[in-house]
């Protein structure tokens, strides 16, 4: 899918300026697109933390990124991230790019990993609630804990187990629900469910209408402004 554009047609500006301001208008346009580029940042991040998002982390917070160049500003979803882990790749279920409606979630490093090692290709969901989950500050299972199951998975000695075990033949343990469990003393916890598809979310993240919405409502003020600024 190309990059939708939002263009402003500065002809019809000029042509009603002095002399003195249409010289400064290129000069000026660029000061007002740097404007725009920083407040959509801002205004995308206030929609995410305001209700868009369910207690979003700081890294979904800084994703909204801006890239100022003469007369043109490109603004984006940053797709830099650890292991694979950009801002764009996991906010694309729930935006609304290619369609509205519900789309599969983001398949995680976690997930991957029970494919990769023959576990299970069925999708993990934490068990957030349960008496063996932690969670961090934002109410998400801790990036910890989904290192100790992996590790402990790995090594098979039965401290973590899967139900089903892709690697091992045989019915799945006792009447254990699909899942991931970690056993503590005589006590089983389970960590993580089993969802036989790859779930799905709503759509709600209308980016190019929430950027083109405010571009247009608030560029042509910063573009004044900065005229005013540069006959000063």
């Amino acid at each position: 899918m190309a990059n939708p554009v939002i263009q402003f047609d500065a002809r019809q500006v000029v042509s009603r300026l002095d002399a003195l301001r249409a010289v400064q208008m290129r000069y000026a346009g660029s000061q007002a697109l740097k404007k725009l580029g920083w407040e959509l940042k801002q205004h995308h991040r206030q929609w995410m933390e305001s209700g868009g998002f369910d207690n979003p982390v700081p890294f979904t917070l800084a994703s909204p990124r801006y890239s100022p160049d003469g007369l043109e500003l490109r603004f984006r979803i940053s797709t830099d991230g650890p292991k694979g882990q950009a801002p764009a790749s996991y906010l694309y279920p729930v935006s609304t790019q290619d369609g509205a409606g519900r789309k599969p979630v983001y398949q995680t490093r976690f997930a991957s990993f029970l494919r990769r090692d023959g576990i299970s290709t069925m999708h993990p969901i934490p068990f957030i609630g349960g008496r063996g989950v932690r969670v961090n500050s934002y109410g998400n299972m801790a990036s910890s804990q989904y290192a100790q199951a992996k590790a402990g998975l790995r090594r098979d000695d039965g401290s973590f187990f899967s139900t089903p075990d892709g690697r091992k033949s045989g019915p799945k343990r006792g009447n254990l629900k699909p899942g991931i469990y970690q056993r503590k003393g005589r006590s089983l916890f389970m960590l993580f469910g089993y969802a036989p598809k790859l779930p799905t979310v709503g759509t709600k993240y209308d980016w190019f209408g929430i950027t083109d919405r405010f571009a247009r409502e608030n560029f042509p003020r910063y573009l004044d402004e900065a005229l005013e600024r540069a006959i000063r």
